[in-house]
């Protein structure tokens, strides 16, 4: 429930970034009660977690479409620069989400929870004072960037499709541990003494986002110089289609494990090595593609809307999750599979509208 919440508040937080605090207030008043919340867990008492839990919610519903917003507002509304500064962002975020389970469990261990809340305490402090240092972010953008017309029928249609597509995405993620602890060798054919922690796995896919961001970076770049850029609905739908081939290696995988022969840990691998790919485009252009479809003064509302789709999307691939025991697991992936691919042609079928 906090985590949905987390996801929910930014509904009322975005509304208040575009219409009353402004976006960079916002994005301040945010962090601080971030900061605030977690000094406030580090009192041990009943009344105090509720509390702190209560200003981290709050928190979130403020920074997180604000942040979206004040990046988003660096650059003109169609400045291809958007793309690169938007991976860059979803890169830095998918890195602290990686680092935070690590510092999760080795801290309370060696210091205790009060100080593991103080800790993230003096994390979201340095963060205001980094924030405070940026003088750039303050300056405006030409005032005819606000007067475009937003287009909200087109965003609709892109978050109707993209919650279908990120549902397929989301669950095909969740049950790669799953299918890891049951069926893969994490020996690697005796080549290691004692098993490898699926967590090892999961944090792969970081790994790879971070080695393929700059190929990205750089294509991008390239591209730039030569005066030829894909569409952002183009790229959108080639990270639609790319995602097909981490079910296409885990039927293969699941066809294996359904003989009862142990999969090697190769197969699961390559599956986080071909999901982190298309999350490394997608998820930064559909923010890319918001920001091309609302003007700045609606943005926060509009990134809010988004995260509101991740919390469909969530419950979405919950669903899908509950169904994998009554199919076949080559017939589940495959399903999978077929999901995106629909999601992608409906993308297609749509491309002028967006």
């Amino acid at each position: 429930s906090f985590v949905t919440l987390t996801y929910l508040a930014p509904l009322l937080g975005g509304v208040l970034a575009d219409r009353v605090l402004g976006q960079l207030r916002s994005v301040f008043i945010g962090t601080a009660l971030l900061a605030g919340g977690y000094a406030v867990l580090c009192v041990q008492e009943r009344i105090a977690l509720y509390a702190g839990l209560f200003m981290i919610i709050l928190g979130h519903g403020l920074f997180k479409p604000a942040i979206a917003a004040v990046i988003a507002n660096r650059y003109p509304r169609l400045d291809s620069r958007k793309e690169s500064a938007f991976i860059v962002f979803f890169l830095a975020i998918q890195l602290g989400a990686a680092l935070a389970p690590l510092g999760a469990l080795t801290a309370p261990a060696l210091l205790g929870w009060r100080a593991s809340f103080a800790a993230s305490t003096a994390a979201m402090g340095l963060a205001l004072l980094v924030l405070s240092g940026q003088r750039g972010l303050r300056q405006p953008l030409p005032a005819s960037e606000a007067e475009l017309p937003p287009r909200w029928s087109a965003l609709l249609v892109a978050y109707l499709i993209g919650t279908l597509h990120f549902a397929a995405a989301i669950a095909l993620k969740a049950s790669l541990p799953q299918f890891a602890r049951e069926h893969v060798d994490l020996t690697l054919g005796g080549e290691f003494p004692r098993p490898l922690a699926v967590s090892l796995l999961q944090g792969s896919e970081v790994i790879f986002q971070t080695l393929l961001a700059p190929i990205v970076l750089l294509g991008l770049s390239l591209l730039r110089r030569r005066r030829v850029e894909l569409s952002v609905v183009a790229t959108i739908g080639i990270g639609m289609v790319l995602v097909v081939l981490p079910c296409l290696l885990m039927i293969r995988a699941a066809l294996q494990a359904d003989q009862g022969s142990p999969v090697s840990m190769l197969w699961v691998l390559g599956a986080y090595l071909a999901v982190a790919l298309p999350n490394l485009l997608l998820t930064p252009m559909m923010l890319v593609l918001i920001s091309q479809l609302v003007p700045r003064r609606h943005l926060s509302t509009a990134f809010a809307l988004w995260f509101a789709v991740h919390v469909v999307s969530t419950k979405a691939a919950n669903a899908l999750m509950a169904s994998k025991s009554e199919l076949s697991q080559p017939l589940w992936y495959g399903g999978l599979g077929a999901l995106a691919l629909l999601a992608t042609g409906l993308w297609i079928s749509q491309v002028r509208k967006i």
